[in-house]
């Protein structure tokens, strides 16, 4: 393969990403893409540069002591939701999500939701259309009474 912009010679190297979610960065070093030797020239089909952002979002809300309402905002729209269909799938309102969205901390609840949906788009090749399609396996926010 030859690099579209230099015309080099492309090999598979180890790739350092970097993504920003708010305040929050992230660096993965877990892949491996298309590189060109002369020029430097990353090649990141749509899948790969999808996948970056839904580890990077599941990392934010999984490890962070208080990960903000940008990150599910960013997590939604690695997922290719929109409000609506997140809201279906939490069994909630656009309403809500937008609330969500704009907070400065989530709930730990709702971070372990949406990182469940993270995992299920990463394993399944049919990704969240499997889950929107089986309504019986809704993800629920539960609040402790």
């Amino acid at each position: 393969m030859k690099c579209p912009n230099c015309d080099g010679e492309m090999v598979r190297k180890d790739r350092r990403h970097t993504t920003r979610i708010g305040a929050i960065t992230v660096v993965d070093t877990s892949d491996m893409v298309e590189t060109c030797q002369s020029c430097g020239t990353a090649s990141l089909s749509e899948d790969e540069l999808a996948g970056y952002e839904r580890r990077a979002a599941r990392l934010v809300l999984t490890v962070s002591k208080q990960a903000p309402g940008e990150a599910l905002k960013f997590a939604r729209k690695s997922l290719g939701l929109r409000q609506k269909d997140l809201a279906e799938l939490l069994d909630t309102n656009e309403q809500q999500v937008s609330r969500w969205e704009h907070e400065e901390a989530l709930d730990r609840r709702l971070r372990l939701a949406m990182a469940e949906l993270l995992d299920v788009a990463e394993r399944s090749d049919s990704g969240l259309s499997e889950l929107a399609a089986n309504r019986s396996r809704q993800l629920e926010i539960v609040r402790a009474s």
